[in-house]
């Protein structure tokens, strides 16, 4: 019987570590509608099914000559840096997509491009967020503000120089963070992209376009050694007694 227990215990053990190397390319974590796909326009909408945004200055649009080719679908997420009708901010658009789990690495990925037709905002900025309060924040002439606690981790125009203007062009984009001693165990976590309000451009059209949004959660390595390290411990105990 301890000798079943025991080689029971080293298959689990050689089960964990190959199970835990083949989960470090990470687990999806759902977006929805991260391509962009809906609703599905002839043209464009000023609508994003599932993600939160303002009334105006963000919409899906079917790629035309001025746009490159998507990598998923027909249609891109577009992001202006105008200002919006209602409240004078810059176009931005976040969804929640899970709550945070302070042993997990979450990493965004995103195709960002430009478009022939317009230029690219003076400014953009993605990346994860939380904040109870919705995360982006603000009124008529304050723009998208995020409270202290909201930007975890983020990207930037600076982070893509090569990314052109008025060219149908696109870079892999994304951010990184390793939600390990954050202090924001189980609070929501976002995805969001937006243009600075600072950054804005009043009357004239400047867009970025995203499409195929996609997160993982990755295990640290400290918690996934911590629990193999228990494993072995009682493996060894087992087979002294035995």
């Amino acid at each position: 019987m301890k000798m079943m227990t025991f080689r029971f215990l080293f298959t689990t053990i050689v089960f964990f570590t190959v199970f835990a190397g083949a989960g470090a390319s990470g687990a999806v974590i759902p977006v929805l509608n991260s391509s962009f796909e809906s609703p599905d326009t002839g043209t464009y909408v000023n609508e994003v099914d599932d993600w939160i945004h303002g009334a105006d200055r963000v919409a899906v649009e079917k790629a035309n000559g001025t746009f490159p080719t998507a990598p998923d679908g027909d249609q891109w997420l577009v992001v202006d840096a105008r200002r919006q009708s209602d409240s004078y901010e810059p176009g931005y658009v976040f969804q929640k997509i899970a709550t945070i789990d302070e042993t997990q690495t979450y990493t965004l990925e995103v195709v960002i491009g430009s478009r022939s037709s317009n230029s690219l905002p003076d400014n953009f900025i993605g990346g994860f967020f939380t904040d109870d309060d919705g995360v982006f924040s603000g009124g008529a002439y304050v723009g998208v503000t995020l409270d202290p606690d909201g930007a975890l981790a983020t990207f930037d125009k600076s982070d893509y120089p090569g990314l052109p203007d008025t060219s149908t062009a696109t870079v892999n984009g994304g951010v990184t963070w390793n939600a390990a001693g954050s202090g924001l165990q189980g609070e929501d976590l976002y995805v969001g992209f937006y243009i600075p309000y600072g950054s804005n451009s009043s009357g004239t059209v400047k867009q970025v376009i995203y499409d195929n949004v996609v997160v993982t959660a990755v295990p640290e390595p400290s918690s996934l050694m911590l629990l193999l390290g228990g494993l072995t411990t009682v493996v060894l105990l087992i087979r002294r007694r035995s």
